[in-house]
């Protein structure tokens, strides 16, 4: 069963990556107000993304 899920984790990772990199240049990276590291979900969202 294990082995199952660990064959899905690069996809998910993948996904998640894509999704934080649309979000980040739609949003812009921290320097502006509302930007996606002003939000402190983003900021759980890109720390699972780098740790993944």
């Amino acid at each position: 069963m294990s082995e199952r899920l660990d064959d899905t984790e690069p996809y998910f990772i993948a996904i998640f990556c894509f999704e934080s990199g649309i979000k980040i240049l739609a949003l812009g990276f921290a320097l502006h107000k509302g930007s996606y590291l002003r939000n402190g979900w983003n900021i759980m969202d890109f720390v699972v993304v780098c740790t993944g």
